[in-house]
């Protein structure tokens, strides 16, 4: 057998390792026939197992490489070719990174402070002219009401009271004397008699339509039109 675990150990047939002929030699043993195909063979064997350099013969199997490198890979120009690594990311390829960047990679400066716009069409475009944080900053919003002359309609409803404390009327009257042993008649005035009070019973009725009523508001605009970096979605075909 002339490899073991992925060594390769000579063989007659009966002797093994480095030293074949001189253990036949020292078992006295001439060179036989027999004994030199068996080895021949097994050297034919051996390379029969081996990967020729020109592709002349194929993997039978998966290959280890033991934790080494392939080197000098030409690009990949078919499905099934092995890629080198420069081909993953081709000179010119744009990724977005959350960290820091990797060796060999360079900070982009052309976009800056926007957002991503997801987009069906082409990437790459940009839109917007706010900064993307000057849009989600602290803004203070300042205005002014405008005013508002309620109608009758508009006003709450409501009543208005009336005070009425109530008069009399003045009433002048005479009433007559008469003097003892005498018929003659003496006018007498008693001054003035009040009539009774008296109340207008007056009352006057609601006002209003407690109808609802509006006020403008003006205000400076804050612009929302935020910066955007268009970015597509695409799979692999």
């Amino acid at each position: 057998m002339p490899w073991l675990s992925g060594t390769y150990s000579r063989t007659d047939g009966v002797r093994t390792g480095s030293t074949v002929w001189q253990q036949a030699q020292a078992a006295g043993i001439g060179i036989e026939s027999t004994a030199q195909d068996v080895h021949d063979q097994d050297i034919a064997t051996a390379l029969n197992l081996c990967l020729c350099k020109d592709g002349s013969n194929a993997a039978t199997s998966d290959l280890s490489m033991g934790g080494n490198h392939l080197r000098h890979l030409a690009p990949a120009t078919a499905p099934d070719d092995a890629m080198r690594l420069d081909q993953f990311f081709p000179s010119g390829t744009s990724l977005l990174f959350p960290g820091a960047i990797p060796v060999g990679w360079t900070i982009s400066t052309a976009h800056n402070d926007m957002t991503l716009r997801l987009s069906n069409a082409v990437g790459g475009t940009t839109g917007g002219t706010v900064a993307f944080s000057t849009v989600f900053g602290s803004h203070t919003v300042s205005g002014t009401v405008g005013d508002h002359t309620l109608t009758v309609g508009e006003m709450p409803i409501h009543n208005h009271s009336v005070t009425d404390p109530g008069h009399a009327h003045p009433m002048a009257h005479q009433h007559m004397n008469f003097v003892a042993g005498s018929n003659a008649e003496h006018p007498k005035s008693d001054g003035e008699l009040l009539t009774g009070g008296a109340y207008t019973g007056v009352s006057i009725g609601n006002a209003g339509g407690g109808a609802a009523h509006g006020h403008s508001w003006t205000a400076s605009p804050i612009d929302f039109s935020i910066q955007y970096l268009n970015v597509v979605v695409a799979t692999k075909d």
